[in-house]
């Protein structure tokens, strides 16, 4: 039976590493929720699948790495994209479904109290608020 290595302990750039990917995946969400009420959800994944891209494409350049040869890769790799897909694909249409929560909410229900002064507008306000906010 082999002995496994000894475990070392993180060196300080792992750890900032490991941090800042933890906090760039977590603003994820919040940056989603923020966007999407100014940019579609299909430009904003288009958008960010381009940049991912660009980043793959550069990386693989400077460190010398041929993206398209031939190495019995194709399937996992579409297989991998394409969950990745579904991924981002539920997440816009949850984000999309709930882009009503919280200080949304707050605003459209004092945008209802105040109907009178608002007219017409203020009538669509309260019938988005017990559609999206109830």
């Amino acid at each position: 039976m082999q002995q496994s290595p000894q475990s070392r302990p993180l060196d300080a750039i792992a750890i900032v590493v490991t941090i800042g990917l933890c906090l760039t995946w977590g603003f994820n969400q919040v940056a989603i929720k923020f966007a999407l009420h100014d940019i579609p959800p299909l430009i904003q994944s288009a958008a960010r699948s381009a940049v991912a891209a660009l980043c793959v494409a550069a990386y693989a350049q400077v460190r010398g790495i041929a993206l398209f040869k031939r190495d019995g890769t194709l399937w996992a790799g579409v297989v991998a994209g394409v969950l990745f897909a579904v991924e981002f694909l539920l997440v816009y249409r949850d984000r999309l479904y709930n882009r009503y929560e919280g200080g949304r909410c707050a605003d459209l229900r004092q945008a209802c109290l105040h109907k009178g002064e608002l007219g017409e507008q203020g009538m669509g306000n309260c019938q988005r608020y017990r559609e999206m906010c109830r």
